[in-house]
């Protein structure tokens, strides 16, 4: 290395004391003194901003995703708006206004999760249709009341409260839901069916027995340690969720038998996830445990925990509400109290379940499609319990097609 330096220097030498290459030597010098500079300025400012980002991403984590969820609407033309009605104030992201040549589209969220789960697979609707992404009572950044009671058919009158006051109902509309959302969605679709042209549920709770669950197994056998409403207290147990909610090559799929309990709830029982009493990851190791439940996940991937930990720092103010939804939930589950409004549903039904789901079972799919007269079922292949991220655009594919039908 030295002998390369010195024989660099030497050519350096020997290039300026030729007088012809002074000149040039001298008009040249600025210019890389002037480069030096800035590159050097640069350098710094991306220094600055990266140990700025880093420490707030410590810090503030929710800071970042409120920054990103704000860059997502604005970046898709929705307008954040909030409506006041009665107790509740929602919040909700609207494009586009009510059109007489088409229906319009009311998305309803899953449980812990906001108005922003469903990026992935909006900013591919035509841009002419009118697109309202709610965030339910109890998430996001609509009321959150720890004293009310958040069941699928409370929900579901929440959900009317705020279609009155919007003026959605002027004209029926398409109405998605996905997990919570799906079972809030047939509630709502069996008490108010001049609301709703058409139906579509995404995996919703409700249907098949809660213990069935991959991820409430696991919690009962104390795999996965949480906290109140069943979520995780920490980072570590954050961090075992992860799996639950995206689909693992190389994971055994759950049968689609109704008698047959999902992986959540059967890691649940033997101790692999340890849970609060609302069935929700303790802490962030939990959390990351449970993920894989969740989304869809190529063999021999590995979720950066750095995702588990920021999962759980940003949820984690939100814990008590959520595991009070969770628990209010879990009773309905239990009880099967949507199973007696599935023959009150007149609306066309459009159902979409990951075959590899491990957080809610697929076998509710087969209970849907028994009980619904107007029942199309596409089991989605390669596919976990959170469609908008594992399979958003063959979701919206079918979700569009059986809209126009």
């Amino acid at each position: 290395m030295l002998d390369y330096l010195a024989c660099c220097l030497e050519l350096l030498l020997i290039f300026i004391r030729k007088p012809e290459n002074q000149r040039w030597l001298f008009i040249a010098s600025p210019v890389v003194l002037l480069v030096g500079f800035v590159m050097k300025s640069l350098l710094y400012f991306v220094f600055i901003q990266v140990f700025f980002l880093f420490i707030l991403t410590y810090w503030r984590p929710a800071w970042i995703m409120d920054f990103s969820n704000w860059t997502n609407l604005r970046k898709n033309n929705f307008v954040v708006k909030y409506l006041q009605v009665g107790d509740f104030t929602f919040c909700y992201a609207e494009r586009g206004k009510p059109s007489d040549s088409s229906s319009s589209i009311l998305f309803l969220h899953g449980l812990s999760a906001s108005k922003e789960m469903w990026f992935p697979m909006v900013t591919a609707i035509p841009s002419d249709r009118h697109v309202v992404l709610l965030d339910m009572p109890g998430h996001g950044k609509s009321t959150q009341k720890i004293d009310f009671s958040y069941s699928f058919m409370n929900q579901a009158s929440r959900v009317a409260q705020f279609v009155i006051a919007s003026g959605l109902g002027t004209k029926p509309f398409h109405l998605i839901g996905i997990s919570m959302g799906g079972g809030v969605a047939i509630a709502y679709a069996a008490t108010h069916p001049r609301d709703v042209s058409k139906l579509s549920l995404l995996c919703p709770a409700g249907c098949a027995d809660w213990d069935k669950a991959d991820y409430m197994q696991d919690v009962k056998k104390g795999l996965i340690t949480t906290g109140a409403g069943m979520m995780p207290i920490n980072f570590r147990e954050q961090e075992k969720v992860f799996p639950y909610l995206f689909y693992m090559t190389g994971k055994k799929i759950p049968s689609l038998h109704g008698n047959e309990k999902s992986d959540y709830m059967k890691d649940i029982e033997s101790g692999r996830i340890v849970t609060d009493s609302g069935k929700m990851p303790l802490n962030a190791e939990e959390q990351h445990k449970a993920f894989r439940y969740m989304f869809y996940m190529p063999k021999g991937f590995k979720l950066p925990r750095m995702y588990s930990w920021l999962a759980f720092e940003i949820t984690k103010s939100k814990r008590p509400i959520h595991g009070k939804v969770s628990n209010d939930l879990e009773a309905d589950v239990n009880n099967k109290a949507l199973h007696k409004y599935f023959p009150k549903i007149t609306s066309p039904t459009l159902v979409l379940w990951g075959k590899h789901d491990r957080l809610v079972h697929p076998s509710g799919a087969d209970v849907l499609k028994a009980a619904l007269p107007k029942c199309e079922v596409h089991m989605l292949h390669k596919c976990g319990h959170t469609i908008s991220y594992d399979r958003p655009f063959k979701a919206l594919k079918l979700i569009l097609k059986f809209d126009e039908s």
